[in-house]
């Protein structure tokens, strides 16, 4: 008899997606129109802190809060 793997603890794709529009909409709620902002400058932290993976990350975020800005109505 064979032990089934371990479940990986990394998050799915569709997880992580899940979780960056989450994000996303916890900054806007949170900086309002300053979001987009505060995912640049994460971004670029990371980015100069050499932290592709994170800064890339953050782009991802950035991109989403853009959509969503783009799709709301204005207020």
């Amino acid at each position: 008899m064979t032990a089934a793997p371990p479940p990986s603890l990394a998050p799915s794709p569709i997880d992580e997606s899940r979780q960056r529009v989450d994000l996303a909409r916890d900054m806007i709620e949170v900086h309002g129109p300053g979001a987009a902002q505060v995912a640049r400058e994460n971004a670029r932290a990371a980015a100069v802190g050499g932290q592709a993976l994170e800064a890339r990350r953050w782009l991802r975020t950035l991109d989403i809060i853009q959509q969503l800005a783009r799709s709301s109505p204005p207020s």
